[in-house]
């Protein structure tokens, strides 16, 4: 888990930290601009033991290849492309960036320190009960959050990033369903019953809004009160908060959540799949409204469930730390760049006239000496450092405050099963907030926890080495020259196979390659299962009897389904625990 986030950042978030920025221009933004690219780092300037006696910090330089180019437009013909020159291209020392030693800590002036994981709620859309009703929430991974539910008296608003409420027509209204007519023809059937409360309806009468302008300004004056604007302004950058890329970024992760949720089906790599459109917005207020009608097939989402809740790595928390050094960083570099004197002799620019690298450096240096995440690692004894270093916490910068933290929070959850260790957490306030990864357990590509189980298989290949010691789920008929079953029977019900009984079935099926089926079994094919797998498939305990082989001897199976254990037809069961002690971590 360290590794790959370390791995992250020196692969990923490097290079996204400058790709963002891909010419920095100067204030003007039309004669010189800037590129900084290829990101490398170097190998690391001394050994660890030197390092440890020298109280100095293991680190490699990273280098970026920085290139000032000037600009000149044709004046008297602007149609004509620009001609550029090319005035600086030099490699740059960026600043150290401390590198992880083998042991997966890190050497900051002479001490051992390890940066431990973050556990934050995942991206993506909830619903949950808010005061009579339920609300939903919207979470992207950056740009504005918006909150809509509904009021005791049925009325539905919104909030964005927790501004003042407006009604969710309003906001209908910005997205193009200008007219209450139309309003009420895309929510015609939330009312099927006259027990069904017309929601709908309720805000149409308390929204002062009649079309698009008169909503964005009414939106505009919620978002930031006492600022004026005019109409057409409001509705650009009410339109641009979930409909510019530059300004939101849905993300992959909370896509697919939103598609899962709404039934949508917007492909994950497209552009329109990271912003918030108006189809999005009119399937989470269907599906809101549906919820509060208590109709069948909607319900709401369990914020303590692990899939809803996602770790970050050493990488991405890093990123975080320095991204917004980086803004500053690209303010300075505007300014150098505005005030750099074009006229002297041969150009003969230094570094430091452009770019201003120490910023970056900094940030760099004050997260491992100073963030909350990154601690002195514990070295009480070998355990307690695999301990630390498997730690994940759910306070620090974008977390959680200990303070405030409620009790659901710190609970066990039927889904930590496998994956955090149910008895491992420190006594006092933190408990529950510090957990520790269970034995197998390891973090997907998008930061949810999985736990391994083997397969469990129903057929057979017709090959006679995959057939011996498997027990025929019913009796097994040789076939004629057609394939259709004669009378002969090659293997009994309930029989397990022998070579004979092979070979005779391999001769059979096997120029049809027909799949014989047989009693469940596993080989030792294993799946990591994420959270939200979890209610899809029925999980056998690990101490289920078995044979020789491997095949499944009782019928009745203790097994979970839902995190809920109770016994189950063998018949139902698709994969089965690794080991009795996966639950656990290392230390319990």
């Amino acid at each position: 888990m360290q590794k790959k986030g370390y791995d992250d950042f020196i692969n990923i978030y490097l290079n996204r930290l400058f790709t963002n920025e891909e010419k920095i221009w100067d204030i003007a933004g039309d004669k010189l601009y800037i590129t900084i690219s290829d990101l490398k780092v170097s190998e690391p300037m001394e050994s660890v033991e030197i390092c440890k006696k020298k109280e100095l910090t293991y680190g490699g330089i990273i280098t970026a290849q920085v290139k000032l180019v000037e600009v000149d437009k044709d004046e008297e013909n602007p149609k004509k492309k620009p001609t550029e020159k090319v005035l600086f291209n030099k490699r740059a020392n960026v600043g150290i960036l401390p590198l992880m030693t083998p042991s997966a800590s890190y050497i900051i002036n002479g001490v051992e320190r390890v940066v431990i994981s973050q556990i934050i709620r995942s991206y993506g859309i909830f619903y949950g009960p808010k005061d009579f009703w339920y609300s939903f929430k919207l979470v992207p991974e950056n740009g504005p959050w918006l909150e809509v539910s509904v009021e005791k008296n049925g009325n539905v608003v919104a909030r964005i990033n927790k501004s003042r409420k407006f009604s969710i027509t309003s906001l209908l209204r910005t997205f193009g369903l200008e007219t209450d007519e139309s309003i009420r023809e895309i929510f015609k059937d939330i009312v099927e019953t006259e027990d069904d409360r017309d929601f709908i309806d309720i805000t149409l009468k308390k929204d002062p809004t009649v079309d698009a302008l008169s909503a964005a300004e009414h939106i505009y004056g919620k978002l930031r009160p006492g600022e004026l604007i005019d109409p057409q302004s409001a509705l650009d950058y009410i339109k641009g908060q979930f409909l510019l890329e530059e300004r939101i970024t849905v993300g992959a992760i909370a896509r697919r959540k939103i598609n899962a949720k709404l039934g949508l089906k917007k492909n994950l790599k497209s552009p329109e799949a990271n912003i918030f459109d108006g189809e999005d917005l009119i399937a989470a207020i269907k599906y809101l409204l549906n919820l509060c009608n208590h109709k069948k097939g909607f319900y709401e989402d369990d914020a303590d469930h692990l899939s809803n809740k996602r770790v970050r790595t050493m990488g991405e928390i890093l990123y975080a730390h320095v991204q917004p050094v980086m803004r500053k960083f690209v303010k300075s570099v505007k300014g150098k760049l505005s005030v750099l004197k074009m006229d002297e002799g041969d150009h003969q620019h230094k570094i430091t006239d452009l770019v201003n690298f120490k910023m970056i450096d900094n940030s760099i240096k004050s997260f491992f000496a100073t963030s909350q995440l990154s601690q002195f690692l514990d070295q009480i004894n070998p355990l307690a450092e695999i301990e630390h270093k498997r730690r994940i916490t759910a306070l620090g910068p974008g977390g959680l405050k200990k303070e405030t933290a409620k009790f659901e929070v710190r609970d066990v959850h039927p889904s930590h099963y496998g994956r955090i260790c149910p008895i491992e957490t420190p006594e006092g306030q933190n408990i529950g907030l510090v957990i520790y990864q269970s034995l197998y357990s390891r973090i997907n590509e998008e930061g949810f926890l999985e736990t391994p189980a083997l397969k469990i298989f129903r057929e057979v290949e017709p090959k006679s080495e995959l057939l011996i010691g498997r027990i025929a789920h019913r009796d097994i008929f040789n076939l004629d020259a057609k394939g259709n079953p004669t009378s002969e029977v090659l293997a009994k019900e309930d029989t397990q196979i022998d070579q004979k009984a092979a070979d005779a079935i391999q001769k059979a099926y096997g120029k049809l390659n027909k799949p014989v089926k047989v009693k469940p079994y596993f080989t030792g094919e294993v799946e990591y299962i994420s959270p939200e797998m979890d209610e899809k498939y029925v999980i056998a305990d690990a101490t289920t009897a078995l044979d020789e082989y491997n095949n499944i001897l009782n019928t009745r199976i203790a097994a979970r389904k839902y995190g809920e254990m109770s016994t189950f037809h063998v018949n139902e069961i698709t994969h089965m625990d690794v080991n009795l002690s996966q639950i656990f971590s290392p230390n319990t």
